[in-house]
C-alpha cells in the first residue's frame, strides 16, 4: 500500500511538472509571437503586423499580452491611417500597460484628426493621469479641443492650466495663443458682398475673395458678352435671333459670376478655417510624438 501511494506521489510530481513545463512553453511562445508582431510593427510591416495580431487573438492570452496586441495593432493602424481603428485599439489598453497614457492620449488624438470632437472628449475626460506630465497633456490637448471648437472659454480655462516653461510643448502652447488670437480676430469674407461687388462689377467679388485670376476672367467673359449682345441689340434688334443667343449667354455668365463669386468667399473661408485646424493639428501631434514615443 505504501509502495502505491509512493508511485502515486510520483506521478502526482511529474505530471504536475511536465504541465508546468508545458505552460511555461507556451508563455514563452506566446511572448516570443508578441516580440515578433513588436519587430514588425517597429519595422513598417504594419499590414503584416496587424495580419499576425488577429492571427493569435483567438489563444489563450493574459491581460498584459492582449493590452499589448492591442498597444500594437492601433500603432500599425495608425500608420496605416486606419484613425477609427487605431483609436479602438488604443482606447482598450488598460491603466496597468506602461503603454496606457501613450494609447489613450494617441486614441483622443485620432478622434480629433478625424473630426470626431464629442468622443475625443470623452476619451481624454476618462483618461486617468497617473503623474503631472499626463494631467498637463491632458490639458493640452483639451485646450487644443477647445480651439478647434471655437470654445474661447474653453481654451482659456485648460490653457491656463498648463506650465509656463514645460518643454515638453511650451512652443506649441506658443503657438496655440497665436493661432487662439487668429481665430478670434477671424472676420471671413462676406458671401453676400462678393455676390453684391460682382454684381456691380463682374469678377471684383471673386478679386475680394482672393480669386484674382478667376475675377479677371470672370470680368472678360461677362464684358465681352455684354459689349456683343449690345452691338447685336443695336445693329439687328432686341428680337433678332443672334441678339437673343448672346443675351442668354450675357444673363447666364453675369447670374453664374455672381453665384461663383459668393460661392468663392464661403470657399475662400472654409480653406482658412481648414489651414487653421491643421496647424493646430500639428501642434497637437509634435509633442505627444516626442514625448511618448519615446516609451515604445
Amino acid at each position: 500500500m505504501t509502495n502505491i501511494n509512493a508511485r502515486i506521489r510520483t506521478a502526482v510530481v511529474v505530471v504536475s511538472m511536465l504541465i508546468c513545463n508545458s505552460a511555461s512553453v507556451i508563455a514563452q511562445n506566446r511572448s516570443n509571437q508578441i516580440g515578433f508582431i513588436n519587430h514588425l510593427t517597429s519595422s513598417g510591416y504594419h499590414e503584416e503586423s496587424l495580419y499576425e495580431n488577429l492571427r493569435i487573438r483567438n489563444q489563450s492570452l493574459t491581460s498584459n499580452q492582449i493590452d499589448s496586441l492591442n498597444y500594437l495593432a492601433g500603432w500599425s493602424s495608425y500608420y496605416l491611417k486606419k484613425l477609427v481603428e487605431s483609436s479602438s485599439y488604443l482606447n482598450t489598453v488598460s491603466p496597468e500597460s506602461p503603454f496606457y497614457a501613450k494609447s489613450r492620449l494617441f486614441s483622443a488624438y485620432n478622434q480629433i484628426h478625424i473630426g470626431n470632437y464629442h468622443t475625443a472628449d470623452s476619451i481624454l475626460n476618462n483618461f486617468t493621469p497617473q503623474n503631472q506630465t499626463e494631467v498637463d497633456f491632458r490639458n493640452f490637448m483639451k485646450a487644443g479641443l477647445s480651439l478647434l471648437q471655437n470654445n474661447a472659454s474653453g481654451y482659456n480655462e485648460y490653457r491656463n492650466l498648463l506650465p509656463a516653461d514645460y518643454y515638453g510643448f511650451s512652443r506649441e502652447v506658443i503657438s496655440m495663443d497665436l493661432l487662439f488670437q487668429e481665430k478670434v480676430s477671424f472676420k471671413g469674407k462676406s458671401p453676400w458682398l462678393a455676390g453684391g461687388m460682382s454684381a456691380i462689377l463682374p469678377g471684383s467679388g471673386k478679386i475680394y475673395a482672393g480669386k484674382t485670376g478667376q475675377g479677371i476672367m470672370s470680368f472678360m467673359i461677362t464684358t465681352g458678352l455684354g459689349l456683343v449682345t449690345w452691338e447685336n441689340q443695336r445693329i439687328r434688334g432686341t428680337d433678332h435671333a443672334v441678339t437673343i443667343l448672346f443675351g442668354s449667354a450675357f444673363t447666364i455668365f453675369y447670374a453664374g459670376n455672381i453665384y461663383g463669386s459668393m460661392f468663392s468667399a464661403k470657399i475662400a473661408n472654409d480653406e482658412t478655417i481648414q489651414l487653421h485646424n491643421q496647424k493646430v493639428l500639428f501642434n497637437l501631434q509634435i509633442p505627444l510624438r516626442n514625448i511618448f514615443d519615446q516609451r515604445r
